[in-house]
């Protein structure tokens, strides 16, 4: 993952889940790994996993990129630094994008609320192509 000092936003405020949106960046979260999918690989030969994570507001998608998706696993706990937050095809998602990081923190319990998912279809976030 790319990382550069110049384009890590270090003043982030951390965001909890139920505040995101599609269009922020430089976006701080503290969450548990609840679910991951399998991993897959492009025609590019990049890795490429969604992971369902979650804090104590809700639940969202994230997609996470090359060796970053072969190490996390269910129940870690983690920081994103300088993410993205993405809608896509109607279903908001979270990701490192280009200047991210991602830190392990621990693998003790955080408490999650599974009841607002904020990865559920919004049709206000689909974009519309040309008519």
């Amino acid at each position: 993952m790319h990382n550069s000092r110049s384009h890590l936003n270090i003043n982030s405020q951390p965001v909890e889940i139920n505040k995101l949106i599609p269009g922020q960046k430089s976006v701080c979260v503290k969450f548990i790994i609840i679910e991951k999918g399998d991993i897959k690989k492009t025609q590019q030969g990049r890795s490429v996993v969604t992971l369902k994570i979650g804090d104590r507001t809700g639940i969202v998608q994230m997609v996470i990129w090359n060796d970053i998706a072969d190490v996390v696993k269910v129940g870690d706990v983690c920081n994103l630094e300088n993410g993205v937050v993405n809608a896509y095809k109607g279903i908001l998602q979270l990701s490192c994008g280009k200047f991210g990081k991602l830190h392990k923190v621990d693998e003790l319990c955080l408490a999650i609320n599974e009841q607002v998912n904020m990865s559920e279809y919004n049709e206000k976030w689909v974009i519309n192509g040309p008519n």
